[in-house]
């Protein structure tokens, strides 16, 4: 059984390595609530944000 302690947890716009035009807001979450641009997590606020000025970009669409 995976208890809370065993999750991964990522800090927004920190985990992976920084992107220097985008910021993340440094909130701490569990690995499964973050999204990744590039290979830095961030939160899924931070995420939206990024995606609404067409920033964000998923690789899995440019894979098909």
């Amino acid at each position: 059984m995976t208890t809370i302690m065993d999750e991964e947890f990522h800090i927004c716009g920190v985990t992976g390595g920084e992107i220097k035009y985008m910021s993340g807001c440094g909130k701490k979450e569990l690995c499964d609530d973050t999204c990744m641009i590039g290979n830095t997590s961030f939160c899924i606020e931070c995420f939206e944000k990024y995606e609404e000025q067409g920033l964000a970009y998923s690789t899995d669409e440019e894979e098909e």
